[in-house]
């Protein structure tokens, strides 16, 4: 789903996957969303900048005692003062073409498996990082909500 929008907006696609990972029980449609989502808004963010900088990097690991994280870099221009109080409100968009939905429902379903997601600027300057850390083993209460896809 996302070639065509890496050939449109000229980005490159870098993924480091930890190919050691431990399975996370998950939705897996409802995790593809997340990634679909957070994916997009980097290539958003970096289609206007300088072709040599325009990189999307996805990384997986393994996180002692916490579980398993996801972060989606870009090298745009990073998020403002303003767009990082607002990240996850419905309807906040900075993309004239955006509904604003999408970061709110990546972090409804990050949460609903247990798991937190947050957004920030990289400490280099370039660009930002969304980063999804998810339990080995969700909350036993979380299972009866997500009912019988949840596997």
């Amino acid at each position: 789903m996302l070639r065509q929008k890496v050939d449109n907006a000229r980005v490159r696609l870098v993924v480091e996957l930890d190919q050691d990972l431990p399975p996370v029980r998950a939705n897996a449609v409802q995790m593809c969303q997340v990634i679909y989502n957070l994916i997009h808004n980097t290539f958003e963010a970096c289609k206007d900048g300088p072709l040599e900088r325009r990189q999307v990097l996805v990384t997986t690991r393994l996180l002692a005692g916490e579980g398993i994280e996801l972060c989606v870099r870009d090298a745009g221009t990073g998020m403002s003062p303003a767009v990082l109080a607002r990240l996850f409100t419905p309807f906040s968009s900075t993309k004239a073409e955006g509904f604003g939905i999408g970061l709110r429902i990546s972090q409804t379903i990050v949460e609903a498996h247990g798991g937190s997601i947050k957004g920030y600027n990289n400490a280099d300057g370039v660009g930002a990082t969304f980063r999804v850390v998810l339990p080995l083993k969700p909350p036993s209460k979380r299972r009866a909500v997500l009912g019988r896809d949840f596997c």
